[in-house]
């Protein structure tokens, strides 16, 4: 169960325990790893949070942080929450975009967490209050998400299934005739009596079976004539 701001505060310093430790993961949204690579972080002061962070990183400040700085220490006095706005990525790197869109998906489980609440505790109003918000973040987030692919792309850090399938086919469809030539001979020398069709028949099979996955996802081309590559 999340602990609330002022119990988080409160709390006695000292060598953090495990139950601390996940409770501080509940309440900034991030993993316990996470956490513990965040080195003098005052954790018990969630409203210093972000000028911690202004300090000692270079990315934007989390999107909970800045909640938790504006709202402080008392939860009734938080404010509505943040509404994400436009981001011109075109005018930050993939790093700015990337943090963006990370602050982005945080809002999204924070407002689905407050539209389950209000939903278990049958206020309808506060219920249609958090739906809205969340499906605006979502929408967005849908946008945000694509923009960002490009921009890795157009940065070379990512790449499209095109290109991932223009470099690979050619080398997987190699390794397929080779593998199917294998076993072809592997058979000749054991059903000596079949006849020359039935067999490169059975290793045509065995092969597509073996292949069928990469053939599924577009990594391997149909078969001349039609035929496909993995039926």
């Amino acid at each position: 169960m999340q602990m609330e701001l002022a119990e988080v505060a409160g709390e006695a310093a000292g060598e953090p325990s495990p139950a601390r430790w996940e409770r501080w993961a509940a309440l900034y949204g991030r993993s316990v790893r996470t956490l513990e690579r965040w080195s003098g972080a005052p954790f018990e002061h969630p409203a210093r949070m972000a000028e911690w962070w202004r300090r000692t990183r270079k990315h934007r400040v989390p999107a909970r942080l800045l909640e938790l700085e504006a709202g402080g220490a008392d939860p009734a006095a938080r404010p509505a929450p943040w509404e994400p706005g436009p981001v011109a990525f075109e005018e930050v790197g993939a790093g700015g975009a990337e943090s963006a869109v990370e602050d982005l998906r945080q809002f999204c489980a924070l407002y689905a967490s407050r539209l389950r609440g209000a939903l278990e505790a049958g206020d309808s109003a506060a219920a249609a209050n958090w739906q809205t918000r969340w499906e605006r973040a979502v929408e967005q987030l849908r946008r945000w998400e694509k923009d960002l692919v490009k921009i890795q792309v157009e940065q070379g850090s990512a790449c499209t299934v095109g290109e991932i399938a223009a470099e690979l086919i050619p080398r997987l469809s190699q390794v397929k005739h080779a593998f199917e030539a294998a076993l072809c001979r592997a058979l000749q020398t054991s059903c000596r009596d079949e006849p020359a069709a039935v067999v490169e028949g059975q290793a045509r099979g065995m092969a597509a079976e073996c292949f069928a996955a990469l053939a599924s996802c577009r990594f391997l081309p149909p078969r001349p004539g039609g035929e496909a590559a993995a039926a």
